[in-house]
């Protein structure tokens, strides 16, 4: 045990030091922050800055630094079984870690290395950063490295227990955490992860019982995040402001049902951020990290309009049956088919801001009297079954059945100001044909309705 105040150092110059080869160990430095480091780099490759080949050791309130010779000199490199790296960090004193470890500026942070080097916990430390937990001292290569270890167990959802591990990596080891090679059942909750060369965590294609990363809804909210994940998989959220794989801050956890739905709410988000989530399974192999959803991210809905008054002269139920199947049929000019209702067809509504309301159709002409070729289908809003809107007119009907483009009407002629969900469950449509020859088909009419959550 070493007093708290101004930090001792052991500087390295000649040789590493001696493995921790014996069991039960602790060396407790908390609060302390003793430096061990090769400030001249003196070491050669392969010089860790501390070896653990025993077992059910604690290490706490070291500062690990400088151990950067070469790819395979790590600051802490574990063999053994059972062994526990930090504890809670200290985030309010200016020297001072309490239980945590810095390992910064190595080659590797922690490597826990091959079968065997099994229940390890590494907890609450900065693996990359300066001891204030925020500036940039990163290691050269991965902050973690599991190879092959089983069970060990990488930071917590206990506040200060989170190991923050930032500015690790470079082309060839880029990683925040790195598992592979049937590395299996290891457990990474908690952590904040952020600014590595590459992706936060990394898995290869066999590490961590081929696991992959759930998958978040994209109608992510500022007070809720679904998805889905394996089921009955514990899902832990994370804040994240650029859509990359960084874990910002843990903002909760969630446990999916049988079916690998999961929903965590009471959240309090911003637009336009984004969030991230990682899976547990029940085994306790952790994944890499989801896809960003972005929280606010536009929806849209769609309906089909399916009741009508006043028809077209032949067929007018085919214009509201949903399908592309079958078409109504006029070869009247002027005549007016009056939609009525829509179904939802894709999309959820009900909630969220609206912010575009769209209408198009599927249509064509047919040759009758006269070729047809200048046929048009004009629509036009009726807000509320009772006031038009614009005429929108997309231009001449084409010899086969083609969809329109969307037409915009939020702003049309007597639209409201600001658009809500019943002024979208009463927005009638007026189908218009302009018939000059032939005869003009409508097969079916959809309206878009895009809005944020």
């Amino acid at each position: 045990t070493f007093p708290p105040g101004t930090p001792a150092t052991i500087d390295v110059d000649t040789s590493a030091l001696p493995a921790l080869s014996v069991d039960s160990v602790t060396i407790d430095a908390s609060n302390a922050g003793v430096i061990i480091e090769d400030t001249d780099g003196d070491l050669a490759n392969g010089a860790h800055g501390l070896t653990i080949s025993g077992n059910t050791n604690t290490i706490k309130g070291l500062r690990i630094k400088y151990f950067d010779a070469g790819p395979a000199t790590y600051g802490i490199y574990i063999t053994g079984v059972g062994n526990t790296i930090g504890g809670t960090y200290n985030s309010g004193a200016s020297n001072s870690l309490g239980d945590a470890c810095q390992i910064s500026l190595n080659y590797h942070g922690v490597f826990i290395d091959g079968v065997g080097a099994d229940s390890n916990i590494v907890k609450g430390n900065l693996i990359g950063t300066a001891i204030n937990g925020t500036a940039d001292e990163g290691n050269t290569g991965y902050g973690i490295w599991v190879y092959k270890g089983d069970l060990n167990v990488i930071g917590s959802t206990t506040s200060g227990e989170e190991n923050r591990i930032a500015f690790n990596g470079d082309a060839t080891y880029p990683y925040g955490i790195w598992l592979e090679s049937n590395a299996d059942d290891n457990t990474m909750r908690g952590n904040v992860i952020w600014d590595n060369n590459g992706v936060a965590i990394g898995l290869d294609s066999i590490a961590q019982n081929t696991i992959s990363a759930p998958v978040i809804s994209d109608d992510a909210s500022t007070t809720q995040v679904d998805g889905t994940s394996g089921a009955s998989n514990t899902v832990d959220v994370y804040s994240n402001t650029a859509g990359d794989s960084d874990c910002l801050a843990y903002l909760g956890s969630t446990t999916a049902d049988v079916s690998g739905n999961w929903s965590l709410g009471g959240l309090s988000l911003t637009n336009g951020e984004y969030v991230v989530a990682i899976q547990t399974d029940t085994n306790g192999n952790s994944s890499s990290v989801s896809t960003a959803a972005l929280i606010g991210a536009p929806q849209t809905a769609v309906y089909c309009y399916n009741a009508y008054a006043g028809g077209w002269e032949t067929g007018p139920v085919n214009m509201t049956d949903c399908n592309t199947a079958s078409f109504a049929r006029t070869i009247t000019d002027m005549q007016v088919q009056e939609l009525t209702a829509h179904a939802l067809e894709s999309g959820s509504a009900g909630s969220g801001t609206i912010t575009k309301v769209q209408v198009r159709y599927l249509g064509a002409f047919n040759n009758g009297p006269g070729n047809g070729s200048g046929n048009q289908v004009w629509v036009t809003p009726v807000f509320n079954g009772t006031t038009d809107g614009d005429v929108h007119n997309p231009g001449a009907l084409s010899s086969s059945a083609t969809w329109t483009n969307w037409l915009d009407i939020t702003n049309d002629t007597n639209a409201p100001v600001t658009w809500t969900w019943t002024d979208i469950t009463n927005l009638d449509l007026d189908i218009t044909a302009s018939v000059v020859g032939g005869k003009a088909q409508v097969y079916k009419v959809e309206l878009s309705v895009i809005y944020t959550p």
